[in-house]
């Protein structure tokens, strides 16, 4: 199958649209910890990074973490 670029960037604009529409947190069951992620990139220079938090059943703080992946493409970071 051979995109052309035009078709990939059309393809990228819809996935951001869709990532910006608003999520509802809902806690994990009881004994477990929920993990959630984010990555992000930088247009302008290609800085990545990616982190995340876990969370409780009832919303407590446990851990987080985030680490610089260097220089990437928007779709790389969120891969």
């Amino acid at each position: 199958m051979n995109l052309s670029l035009k078709a990939i960037e059309k393809s990228v604009a819809v996935q951001r649209t869709a990532a910006c529409s608003p999520s509802i947190w809902s806690p994990p069951l009881d004994l477990w910890i929920k993990l959630n992620t984010k990555s992000a990139c930088r247009e302008e220079d290609g800085f990545a990074s990616w982190g995340g938090v876990a969370q409780d059943r009832l919303s407590s703080w446990r851990f987080e973490f985030n680490k610089f992946i260097g220089i990437r493409s928007v779709i790389d970071a969120e891969l």
